[in-house]
């Protein structure tokens, strides 16, 4: 699943139209900016028993906040699986820190 926006101009904020589609659905004109709710499942459970992840970037386009759910659920779902797990390592570039 992906979130998708129709491209064209930067529009403000509230101006933004998205929908959650299949990736294979995803209508002509629109753009995927973000992994929708059953990705961000998807990459939850490969990764509930995974002992290292290197993280390069962020699911989606945070510079929307719209586009930038994927990647806030995938980091508070590693936060929960840290605190469970002292044996988890994460390493994550750049891009990522500021979600």
């Amino acid at each position: 699943m992906w979130s998708a926006l129709k491209p064209g101009r930067r529009p403000p904020d509230d101006e933004i139209f998205s929908m959650i589609a299949n990736s294979t659905a995803i209508p002509n004109g629109w753009l995927g900016l973000d992994i929708g709710p059953t990705t961000a499942q998807d990459f939850q459970a490969a990764l509930e028993h995974c002992r290292a992840m290197y993280w390069r970037g962020p699911m989606g386009v945070d510079e929307y906040p719209q586009f930038a759910k994927g990647t806030h659920e995938l980091l508070h779902f590693l936060i929960r699986l840290r605190r469970k797990r002292s044996d988890l390592l994460v390493v994550c570039d750049g891009h990522v820190m500021p979600a």
